[in-house]
């Protein structure tokens, strides 16, 4: 911790930088934290100067951050599900890449409703039309561009009946407006009951 430019997850270190001599000097700030802590690497297990890497089922390259391709095509092939571990999986396979999609939480509302505690089990044309609906919404996840402090932002909320949901994009240099993360979340039942104006505000305070 404490390092720029690098991220750590259990035993995969991932190193980034601008330039290769930003990049380098991170690499070697890390080493000196390993030698401090008596820790080895495998040089086989090791990829340098990389244009584009895979981490934790993501692609991670130049342009920005990308849901790995192999774990998409798991997930829009999974069946539908026959009990409630199954909805479980395959909601939290889909969750896992919730800052790509827009509005998920409100899309997968059926299916959540499945997995509530003392729910019977009844699988219906609702449930059915939110599976594939998310299973389409994951095949074509967005891209994500990395944030960056010198470019501006830009947020825009959204708020229905049921549900709230953020973008925050980046406004890049041709004028463009890129997506940096989706959020988004359900509406408790008290909150169902405020008026249109109120929602909205309350969206704006959920994505800030």
């Amino acid at each position: 911790s404490g390092l720029d430019n690098v991220a750590c997850y259990l035993d995969d270190i991932i190193v980034t930088g601008k330039t290769v001599e930003e990049h380098l000097k991170s690499i070697e700030e890390v080493f000196k934290r390993l030698k401090a802590a008596g820790i080895k690497t495998q040089e086989n297990k090791c990829k340098w100067l990389q244009g584009k890497v895979k981490y934790l089922g993501h692609v991670i390259d130049g342009d920005g951050i990308h849901p790995a391709n192999d774990h998409l095509t798991a997930i829009s092939h999974m069946p539908v599900p026959r009990n409630t571990s199954e909805l479980k999986s395959f909601l939290g396979s889909v969750n896992y890449y919730g800052r790509f999609i827009e509005n998920l939480q409100q899309l997968s509302t059926p299916l959540h409703r499945l997995t509530r505690k003392g729910v019977h089990w009844a699988w219906d044309s609702e449930c059915e039309e939110a599976f594939e609906v998310l299973k389409k919404k994951i095949a074509g996840a967005s891209t994500l561009v990395h944030y960056s402090l010198e470019l501006p932002l830009v947020i825009t909320t959204d708020a229905s009946l049921n549900g709230l949901g953020a973008v925050l994009f980046h406004r890049m240099p041709n004028g463009l407006e890129r997506p940096v993360a989706f959020a988004s979340r359900v509406l408790k039942s008290s909150e169902q009951r405020y008026s249109a104006l109120d929602r909205e505000a309350l969206g704006i305070i959920f994505a800030l």
